[in-house]
């Protein structure tokens, strides 16, 4: 089997995370963009380009003329598309690309893309890694993160605002640590810049209460993990849930997803009894969501590992069952 190395030009948390997930893991490694041309060269080291974009283009010709097998990974859902409209630009560039031969795949995170659209593409599930998971700590003040890329899909304002609605008698010291543009903040609030540094930013999300990712539309959800990994318990929306709720949920007393991420109230009502509930409810919530959260680490990476294993060339067909067509992937014996 050969090298699998993986790079991208764009800095977005997302990719990064997936990459370096993947990294600490074994499954690829890891260089940063500037350093792709000291690979050498090698018919059977297969690059990965982290998501997509058009400075790509010299960068995949020069890859394949050296005998390279180059690949994408994409890591948008058409939720998040819709919500971005050039995304949807840069995935049909990558269509193209595919169609013309000029890539010789495109992973997804999305599972229902290659269901959906018959380009080639190869559903490609998340790596998780633990290597970074610290002590479960169980923070006493009522301090809520919420660290999140700023723009529509992540549902900033909604979240935001339904912070005011905890402050009262029980909750008068509700504070937000962010990263985000917030001119005129609606409650006490300690802004960050950027964080790089994966440990540290952990360390960050450990000494608060609850992290809040209640979005409208998402891939998967890496602020997922980092809050579990962190020891903090995260408050999501249905769409994050949907990739989780299968391994990680476990009847909670005190629910984790918000029902309506459009209602400031019902995130601040999904927030509230967990900035009440006893230290030992908390903890137990936390090793649950961990062990559930191994569960889905153990099945994503070892599938993606046989996925990366094989020639990740693939042949479609379509299988008719009743009155349903649907589109089949396989892998290439």
């Amino acid at each position: 089997m050969g090298k699998r190395i993986i790079v991208s030009a764009l800095d977005f948390p997302g990719v990064q995370s997936v990459l370096w997930h993947g990294h600490w893991e074994k499954i690829w490694t890891r260089i940063d963009f500037q350093d792709l041309d000291t690979i050498e060269q090698d018919e059977n080291t297969t690059i990965i380009l982290g998501a997509f974009t058009p400075s790509y283009t010299q960068v995949i010709h020069k890859l394949k003329e050296k005998g390279f097998k180059v690949g994408i990974f994409w890591t948008s859902s058409l939720g998040q598309m819709e919500q971005v409209p050039e995304e949807i630009d840069l995935f049909n560039h990558a269509s193209l690309f595919l169609q013309k031969g000029e890539l010789d795949f495109a992973l997804c995170g999305d599972w229902t893309l290659p269901l959906i659209l018959e380009r080639g593409l190869i559903y490609a599930p998340y790596p998780i890694s633990f290597k970074l998971a610290r002590p479960i700590n169980i923070p006493k003040e009522s301090k809520i993160g919420m660290f999140l890329p700023q723009h529509s899909r992540k549902n900033i304002l909604n979240q935001v605002f339904s912070l005011p609605l905890l402050l009262s008698k029980m909750f008068p010291t509700v504070e937000l640590h962010h990263n985000l543009m917030l001119p005129h903040p609606p409650i006490a609030n300690i802004p960050y810049a950027f964080i790089t540094d994966q440990p540290s930013f952990l360390k960050i999300l450990g000494g608060l209460r609850v992290s809040l990712m209640v979005t409208h539309t998402e891939s998967f959800g890496y602020s997922f993990v980092d809050a579990v990994l962190a020891g903090t318990i995260p408050i999501l929306g249905p769409a994050m849930a949907e990739y989780f709720r299968e391994d990680c949920f476990p009847d909670f007393a005190i629910p984790i997803v918000c029902p309506n991420p459009d209602s400031p109230r019902e995130i601040a009502l999904t927030i509230a009894p967990w900035l009440e509930c006893s230290d030992s409810t908390y903890k137990e919530a936390i090793t649950e969501l961990r062990a559930g959260l191994k569960r889905l680490a153990k099945k994503n990476n070892a599938q993606l590992k046989k996925i990366l294993g094989g020639s990740l060339w693939i042949t479609s067909h379509y299988a008719k069952s009743g009155t349903t067509e649907r589109i089949i992937f396989q892998e290439a014996e």
